[in-house]
C-alpha cells in the first residue's frame, strides 16, 4: 500500500525557464507544484514537491503582450486603483510577476498560497 503525497519524502524538479513563452512555462509549473504528474495524486492533499527555477529573468514574452497587457493591484483605499504595464511589472521583480501569472491556475482555495511556498528560484 502506498503512503499518502503527504507523508512521502519532497521531491524537487529544476525547471529551466531561459527562452521558454510565459504561458505554456508557468502552466508546466502549475501542475508540477500541484503534483499532477505524481500516480497517487489527491486533490484535497498538499504534495511534497518543490519546483526549483533558473533563469526567471529570461523568459520570453512578445512586445504586443508586454506593451498592452495591465497588471492591475488594488491598495484598498478610496483611489488606489494602481496599473502597470506588464513590461513595467517583470522588469522591477520578474520571480513576483512569474508567482502572479502561476497563483492564477492554481485552484481558487486555501491551498493556492501554500503550493505557492514550494516554488524557489535561483
Amino acid at each position: 500500500m502506498k503512503k499518502p503525497l503527504a507523508q512521502q519524502k519532497p521531491r524537487q524538479y529544476v525547471f529551466d525557464a531561459n527562452g521558454q513563452i510565459l504561458g505554456r512555462f508557468a502552466t508546466k509549473v502549475a501542475i508540477h507544484v500541484r503534483g499532477k504528474m505524481e500516480p497517487n495524486f489527491s486533490s484535497n492533499t498538499l504534495p511534497q514537491i518543490y519546483v526549483i527555477i533558473k533563469n526567471i529573468d529570461k523568459l520570453s514574452i512578445s512586445d504586443k503582450k508586454m506593451n498592452s497587457h495591465v497588471v492591475i493591484h488594488f491598495t484598498g483605499y478610496p483611489g488606489g486603483l494602481r496599473r502597470k504595464l506588464w513590461n513595467e511589472a517583470y522588469t522591477s521583480n520578474p520571480k513576483k510577476f512569474f508567482l502572479r501569472v502561476v497563483r492564477y491556475m492554481l485552484p481558487k482555495n486555501r491551498q493556492a498560497a501554500k503550493l505557492l511556498k514550494f516554488i524557489k528560484f535561483e
